[in-house]
C-alpha cells in the first residue's frame, strides 16, 4: 500500500480525471489525497474522496505571458506543496499537466511523480499536423509545406517555454530536465495519429471518466414540472422505446462561450427525435417548454445518466464528455469552441466516429438556413443518425479501449512506485 497525492486545477475537465485515478487507486488499497481548488470540494465530499485545497503560493510576480505566469506560479507554490507532501508522507505524486507545481514539489521531496494528461497526446511531431489547429494528417504537398512552416514557428514558443521551466527549476535549486516517471494520456488509442516514434513515457490509459454523485444535483424543471425534480424524474420523461435520443451539453471549461444546449433546442425542433439538453441555464428550459411539447428535458444532469439513453451526442469536444460518449459507442456531432476541442473534433472525424460543425466564423449566425448555425447543426445530427457507419466507428473505438480506463492508470502508478514500469507503446507508422 502506498501513500499517493494527486493534484489538479479547479476545472472539471482536469479535476474529474484526477478523481477517477484517485478512486481506482483507493479501490486497490492505497491511501490517496486529492489536492484541488475549493470549488470542487462539495462534489468530492459527496463522493467521499479525501481532499485538501491547493496550498497558497508564496508572493511572486504576475506575468502577462501565459508560460511565464504558469512557471512563476508553479515555482512559488512548489515549496508550500512540498510541505504538504511531507505532512502526508507521500511516496508518489500524480500531477495534472497544468499543475506544474506538483512535479516541482515532488522533486524537492525526492519522490517520483507522474503527469496526468486528460486529453490526446500533444507532443509535436514533424510527420503530423501541428497540434491544436484541428487538422487531419495529409499527404498533399502544399498542406505538408504549411504544416512544416507552423511547426517551425511553434518551435520558438516551445523553446521559450523550456526556458521558463529551466529558470523556475534553477530558482528552486533543482537540476536536470525534471521529467516525470510516466505520463498518463487519457485518450482512446483509435484517436491517436500514428507516429514514427511513440514516446516511451506516454502510456495510453483511455478516458478517465468520473461524474459526481447525483447528491446535490439540481435539475431545472422541464415542461410539465413546476418545481425541483430528481434526476430519475427528469429522465423519466424520455421514452426508451420512442424516437432516437440526442444528448446535447454545454462546455464546462473556463473561457467557454457556451450556448450549445440552447442551439440544439432550436436546431432539432420538429425532428423525430427526443432531446436531453444538459445546461445550467434556466432560460433554455423556458425556451424548450415553448418549442417542444414532448420528448425534451433540460437539466443539469450527470453526463453518464444521459448518455446511457443516447444514440447521438452533441458537444463542444472537451475530453471528458468525448471519452464518456465514445466508451459507450455513441457517435458525436462536435461544435468546437476553443483550445483542445479543435484537435478533438479533428480526431473524431478522422476516425469516422462523428461530424464536426464549425460555428466560429463571426458571420455564421447571420446566414440563413441551411447554412446558418441552426441549419448546420440540424443537418449534421440528421446525417449521423441516418448513417450507421458513425456508430460502427464509435463502437470500434470503444472496443479498442475496453481494457483501459482508470484501473489501467492506477496500475501504471503502482509500477512507478515499485520501479517495474515498462516502456509505453502507442500507434506508430514507418
Amino acid at each position: 500500500m502506498a501513500r499517493i497525492v494527486l493534484m489538479s486545477g479547479t476545472d472539471r475537465g482536469h479535476t474529474y480525471p484526477t478523481v477517477a485515478v484517485a478512486l481506482a487507486l483507493r479501490d486497490r488499497g492505497h491511501d490517496v489525497l486529492v489536492v484541488t481548488g475549493r470549488k470542487r470540494g462539495p462534489e468530492l465530499d459527496a463522493a467521499g474522496v479525501p481532499w485538501t485545497p491547493i496550498p497558497e503560493a508564496e508572493p511572486h510576480a504576475e506575468r502577462v505571458d501565459l508560460s511565464q505566469n504558469l512557471w512563476s506560479w508553479a515555482a512559488a507554490a512548489a515549496r508550500p506543496t512540498a510541505a504538504l507532501l511531507d505532512r502526508f508522507d507521500a511516496e508518489v505524486v500524480v500531477s495534472d499537466v497544468l499543475m506544474a507545481a506538483g512535479g516541482l514539489a515532488a522533486e524537492l521531496q525526492g519522490v517520483p511523480w507522474v503527469q496526468l494528461v486528460p486529453h490526446h497526446l500533444s507532443d509535436p511531431a514533424v510527420e503530423l499536423p501541428p497540434i491544436g489547429l484541428g487538422r487531419h494528417p495529409s499527404r498533399l504537398p502544399w498542406v505538408r509545406a504549411d504544416d512544416r512552416f507552423v511547426h517551425h514557428r511553434a518551435s520558438r514558443s516551445f523553446a521559450r517555454g523550456r526556458g521558463d521551466r529551466r529558470r523556475a527549476r534553477e530558482g528552486l535549486g533543482l537540476t536536470g530536465r525534471g521529467r516525470p516517471a510516466a505520463r498518463l494520456v487519457a485518450s482512446l488509442p483509435g484517436l491517436e495519429y500514428p507516429r514514427r516514434i511513440w514516446p516511451t513515457d506516454a502510456h495510453l490509459v483511455g478516458p478517465l471518466a468520473w461524474d459526481p454523485p447525483d447528491v446535490g444535483v439540481a435539475p431545472w424543471p422541464g415542461p410539465g414540472h413546476l418545481g425541483a425534480a430528481s434526476v430519475d424524474e427528469v429522465l423519466a420523461r424520455i421514452d426508451p422505446a420512442g424516437p432516437p435520443v440526442v444528448v446535447a451539453t454545454d462546455s464546462t471549461g473556463t473561457g467557454a462561450t457556451g450556448g450549445l444546449a440552447a442551439l440544439a433546442v432550436e436546431a432539432l425542433t420538429g425532428l423525430d427525435v427526443q432531446l436531453i439538453a444538459i445546461t445550467q441555464r434556466r432560460d433554455v428550459a423556458l425556451e424548450a417548454s415553448q418549442r417542444w411539447p414532448l420528448g425534451c428535458v433540460v437539466a443539469s444532469l450527470p453526463h453518464h445518466r444521459a448518455l446511457e439513453l443516447a444514440e447521438v451526442a452533441i458537444a463542444p469536444g472537451g475530453a471528458g464528455f468525448l471519452g464518456k460518449s465514445l466508451l459507450r459507442g455513441v457517435p458525436l456531432v462536435l461544435v468546437p469552441d476553443f483550445g483542445d476541442q479543435l484537435e478533438a473534433a479533428a480526431r473524431v472525424t478522422w476516425a469516422g466516429a462523428g461530424r464536426r460543425v464549425d460555428l466560429r466564423m463571426p458571420w455564421t449566425s447571420l446566414l440563413p438556413d441551411p447554412v446558418g448555425e441552426v441549419g448546420q447543426l440540424r443537418r449534421a445530427v440528421v446525417r449521423v443518425l441516418a448513417d450507421d457507419g458513425y456508430r460502427v466507428a464509435a463502437g470500434r473505438l470503444a472496443a479498442a479501449a475496453a481494457e483501459l480506463r482508470p484501473p489501467a492508470a492506477a496500475a501504471i502508478v503502482e509500477h512507478v512506485v515499485a520501479g517495474t514500469l515498462r516502456a509505453a507503446e502507442g500507434p506508430t507508422r514507418p
